[in-house]
């Protein structure tokens, strides 16, 4: 009775039609796999049930229709812990993976049940309501090893279910029931689980965070990539000019210390020095301006060249006289 007043009262979670993808594309979602807890299986009927299967590199577990007498125990539950990177305002999806144990199932059809709540830890107890919706399925396939895929919406913000928050421990239980009424004929043999995943759309960098002031958006850090290419830009410029201005100012002050001192050391600095401030001229400046005043530059250092070998060469002579 109780069971049947928490169905009753409790908001539940959309099943989308015969695997209708339900991601929004202008969100990006982190997908986390749940912890399957193995505890339950088995617990009535005193052998592994379900137990698992392994086609080829996959594996799974054998699910059968849980209201048979002779299979009581048939569902899964599954946990996890909501990622504080969930952005906390757009709505939970899980997807079950799933593949047929036996070919020739293309006629027939079969229906999942999933049941979920949620409890904040250090707040609240935890409820005994819970959430709970069927998936019908058509049969795609008479294939062995067919494999679908169903998806579930967990609407997030139902009152009655209580808001879901970042780190709540979220609990799904997974069974497989009776098609009837919804379809005709349920599946000879049985569905293997190959996984289950829980989709979060993401609240940090790529996604929508319900606090922008938070958060960095995408924009915003196009924007700033912007701002700091400009600023950039001008602290290059202006580092130009700052090294080409130092750089006239030592040519002149060696220039005046090599003609004063007149050795050949100090003209080949100044030589040297030159050179470099043609070449930042150039750089510089693309236009014929930077190409007059680098040239400038170069023929001043081969001036320079020449007094040194003034210096190395002709200095004895001068003094002779």
């Amino acid at each position: 009775m109780a069971i049947l007043l928490s169905l009753l009262v409790s908001p539940s979670a959309i099943a989308t039609d015969n695997g209708t993808d339900p991601r929004d594309p202008d969100l990006v979602y982190l997908e986390m796999r749940p912890d399957l807890d193995e505890t339950r299986m088995g617990k009535k009927a005193f052998i592994p049930a379900p137990y698992d299967i392994s086609p080829g590199v996959f594996t799974g577990y054998l699910l059968d229709i849980y209201d048979k007498v002779e299979a009581p125990d048939e569902e899964l539950y599954f946990s996890v812990c909501v990622p504080d990177r969930w952005d906390g305002e757009h709505d939970i999806i899980v997807h079950i993976d799933s593949a047929l144990e036996s070919a020739g199932e293309g006629n027939n059809a079969y229906r999942f049940t999933l049941a979920w709540e949620n409890v904040t830890p250090n707040e609240e107890v935890v409820p005994v309501a819970f959430a709970s919706h069927d998936a019908p399925r058509d049969g795609l396939s008479n294939l062995q090893y067919y494999c679908y895929r169903d998806w579930f919406v967990i609407d997030y913000d139902v009152a009655l279910a209580g808001a879901i928050v970042k780190d709540d421990l979220l609990s799904f239980r997974l069974q497989r029931v009776s098609v009837v009424p919804y379809k005709f004929t349920d599946l000879t043999g049985d569905l293997i689980i190959l996984h289950a995943g829980v989709l979060f759309p993401r609240g940090d960098l790529l996604g929508n965070p319900p606090n922008m002031d938070d958060y960095i958006t995408e924009e915003e850090m196009e924007e700033i990539g912007i701002q700091f290419g400009v600023f950039n830009t001008i602290l290059e410029g202006w580092s130009a000019f700052f090294l080409i201005a130092f750089g006239l100012i030592l040519i002149i002050g060696l220039s005046v210390l090599a003609f004063w001192k007149y050795t050949a050391l100090l003209f080949m600095l100044v030589a040297g020095a030159s050179l470099i401030l043609g070449f930042g001229f150039y750089d510089a400046f693309t236009t014929n301006l930077g190409l007059t005043l680098g040239l400038m530059m170069v023929v001043y250092a081969l001036v320079c060249v020449a007094f040194a070998f003034r210096c190395l060469f002709w200095r004895g002579d001068i003094s002779e006289e």
